[in-house]
């Protein structure tokens, strides 16, 4: 039986204090109306809506426990247990990284820590969390996504497979390399503070000018047979800019926006409240004409604003007519 832990779930993580886990737990619930009748068995019930997600944990804050090798927390016990209660200890919102859900915005409801004579090596910590999110739609996010890893991994492996043989042009530049060989080298070390974290930083840029030039090629081909590789492509793009950013600590969302007219990178910037270098990292082929065209699907870190502001941002266009 493979070890999943390993390869495509991601450290446990909150406030940026890492720990391991041997429980991990999502507990989803519904607000349940009831409506009886005297002297009536049974009842009609209703759904009112989801209630916040709960995640709950338990870890174990114990000296001398061997890592996984995508796991980066340092000595536990105890000055990093203490760290861990620190973080738990503020009432502010905070950033769970769930090992299969990626980044959650929460609440933290409850810790309890623990000392047994059956283990003298340090302490367990239950601990517990509340799902915050001001929009319906970024509840609704968490289940249509996957962790980046998972992404990447899955995607590399599908990319691999149809460009067996095929020759794109020479715009590949390594067209014998295999990128799912490049992406567990990735989920092995990218999240651990040593000098095989920043080769992993490396392979991932160059993973990603990799699909830029695949992506370059495909579209050159006007070849409909490749269109789902194409899809396979962006979608491992965005999977391991994720990936970068959750290695480096940063917690920003990446969002869609459809352009809904002519403009310049520097207009555009300035409209989502980004900036130019971050939207030509995540969109490299905007660069290559002075003018972005009308429905140009456009990748943005997001901002959180209030819905009056996301609709002067979007011109009244969903993010989801990207799909259309």
């Amino acid at each position: 039986m493979s070890d999943i832990f390993t390869v495509a779930l991601l450290e446990a993580k909150f406030r940026d204090v890492s720990f391991p886990i041997t429980d991990f737990r999502i507990q989803i619930t519904h607000d349940i109306a009831q409506h009886k009748r005297p002297d009536q068995d049974g009842g009609r019930v209703e759904a009112t809506g989801r209630n916040p997600l709960m995640f709950s944990a338990s870890i174990p804050f114990t000296a001398g426990l061997a890592r996984g090798v995508t796991e980066n927390w340092p000595d536990l016990y105890p000055a990093h247990h203490r760290r861990f209660l620190a973080a738990m200890a503020d009432r502010s919102t905070g950033v769970l990284v769930c090992p299969s859900f990626g980044s959650v915005k929460v609440k933290p409801v409850s810790c309890a820590t623990s000392i047994s004579s059956i283990s003298r090596g340090g302490e367990t910590v239950s601990a517990e969390w509340m799902e915050y999110s001001e929009f319906e739609d970024e509840s609704q996010a968490l289940f249509s996504e996957r962790s980046p890893l998972n992404v990447a991994l899955d995607e590399a492996k599908t990319i691999d497979d149809a460009l067996d043989g095929v020759s794109l042009k020479h715009l590949d530049p390594d067209p014998k390399s295999s990128l799912l060989d490049a992406m567990n080298f990735v989920a092995a070390v990218f999240d651990t503070a040593t000098l095989l974290a920043k080769r992993a930083v490396a392979v991932i840029d160059r993973i990603t000018y990799r699909l830029n030039r695949i992506h370059e090629s495909i579209t050159g081909l006007m070849d409909p047979q490749f269109w789902d590789v194409k899809q396979s492509v962006l979608r491992m793009r965005d999977a391991i800019i994720r990936l970068k950013m959750l290695g480096s600590g940063v917690t920003k969302d990446v969002s869609l926006y459809v352009v809904p007219e002519p403009t310049t990178v520097g207009n555009l910037a300035s409209r989502l409240q980004s900036t130019v270098t971050s939207l030509i990292e995540l969109n490299p082929e905007i660069v290559k004409t002075p003018i972005i065209d009308r429905r140009t699907v456009v990748r943005y870190y997001r901002v959180d604003v209030n819905p009056g502001v996301v609709a002067a941002v979007t011109g009244g266009i969903s993010p989801l007519a990207t799909l259309v």
